[in-house]
């Protein structure tokens, strides 16, 4: 008598065991646009995360994460540049991207465009966003959705994680303990300088 070899599960149980075959944590990349080539995105959710960061040519690290209070970039007075993290996906690669949007407002940048242009309306719409002069973008949405959009294993997959914490948008963007910054010699000579080592 042949036995019955077919085995019963559920949808969630089969995406268990996906999540769990990828690992907890799924890593994200920073998208970088350039003046060479239009970068291509397919935006899926209005999801934002908002994040505080120090620029310093002078850091090991040109972009690190503000420690909030008791911050020691803060203390050597370093400016605090705020971005909002905007995950979509990438159709030439297949991948999630993590897009860091200024927040300025002016006209040519980026965050005005996004916001008109990024509806629940266009979720699934290709767009491509080309660098123009003087840190200027254009965002051009095309007329037709990316085919078979709403059948992404890579965006369910990705906003499963998302809900569930074990992806963080910001982690495209290092740390530095107050303590590591405070080593960093050019921030240590700010920190005598001021009198505050």
């Amino acid at each position: 008598m042949a036995q019955n070899t077919t085995a019963q599960t559920t949808f969630s149980a089969l995406r268990e065991q996906l999540l769990a075959e990828i690992g907890t944590t799924t890593t994200v990349e920073q998208i970088r646009l350039n003046g060479n080539d239009p970068t291509t995105i397919v935006p899926f959710t209005d999801y934002l995360e908002e994040v505080s960061l120090h620029y310093s040519e002078l850091l090991s690290l040109p972009y690190t994460k503000c420690n909030g209070d008791g911050c020691v970039a803060c203390k050597i007075s370093n400016a605090v540049t705020k971005k909002y993290l905007m995950p979509v996906y990438l159709p030439l690669t297949k991948t999630i991207g993590v897009l860091p949007i200024s927040e300025s407002k002016k006209n040519g940048k980026l965050l005005p465009q996004i916001l008109t242009k990024v509806t629940p309306d266009t979720f699934g719409y290709p767009m491509s966003i080309t660098s123009l002069v003087q840190h200027t973008f254009g965002l051009v949405v095309h007329p037709s959705p990316l085919k078979d959009f709403d059948k992404l294993q890579e965006i369910e997959v990705f906003l499963e994680q998302l809900n569930s914490g074990s992806v963080k948008l910001d982690s495209i963007y290092k740390s530095m303990t107050n303590e590591e910054l405070a080593q960093q010699e050019s921030v240590k000579t700010r920190l005598e300088i001021l009198g505050l080592a």
